[in-house]
């Protein structure tokens, strides 16, 4: 059997410049991370086996079930699609998901026109995601809030120089030491993946509960 063409396992493939981190409550595990894609080009891949669940009974102890790789593969790239701003049919994120198990190496073989496809379709939501903070810089000039980091990715990729690609507040970038992330250096908790980065700095915070 091929380890492309296993069931038991699914590769999530991303060429995202930002990380991922996909919470999914009363699942073990609870969270799942995609590191950002450092270059142009390359991927960044997450391996998911079966998660487990636990199944409440009314008369009797909750019981062990679990979670097939594809239907938590699916969820994670699906419910990141879904949420994003300036996506269409034929421009979107370069994020899909496959059965089978892929290092990074073998991914950027087998997948290769999976990957070029993913490509395209990146490239497409950039321009859109540039069209539209061109959009909200015009109604909003000089206010940064509107831009995302997105949106920055995007016109450096494309190679476009634009008045409103700098955040004066995120000049100074580090990388979350859990997810790698890319995170503004005033950051006390990691705004990808949760992680505390000034623990210090968290300490003096007070929190309202959830």
């Amino acid at each position: 059997m091929q380890i492309s063409k296993r069931k038991d396992v699914a590769t999530v493939v991303s060429m995202l410049p930002v990380a991922i981190s996909e919470p999914k409550p009363g699942l073990y595990p609870g969270r799942y991370n995609i590191a950002a894609v450092a270059e142009r080009g390359d991927i960044e891949v997450l391996i998911i086996h079966e998660g487990i669940h636990f199944v409440p009974q009314l008369e009797h102890p909750p019981y062990k079930a679990t979670t097939p790789p594809g239907e938590i593969a699916a969820s994670i790239v699906n419910d990141y699609l879904e949420a994003m701003l300036g996506r269409e049919e034929g421009a979107e994120p370069g994020l899909f998901w496959t059965y089978g198990e892929y290092t990074k190496p073998l991914a950027l073989i087998e997948l290769r026109e999976d990957i070029h496809e993913a490509s395209i379709k990146q490239n497409r939501w950039f321009v859109n995601l540039v069209r539209i903070a061109d959009i909200e810089w015009a109604k909003n000039p000089n206010n940064h809030n509107v831009i995302t980091a997105l949106m920055r990715h995007a016109a450096k990729t494309l190679g476009l120089e634009k008045e409103w690609q700098i955040d004066p507040e995120n000049l100074a970038l580090i990388y979350c030491p859990a997810c790698h992330g890319n995170i503004s250096s005033k950051a006390v908790v990691c705004g990808h993946c949760g992680c505390i980065v000034q623990k210090e700095a968290y300490d003096k915070f007070e929190f309202a509960k959830k």
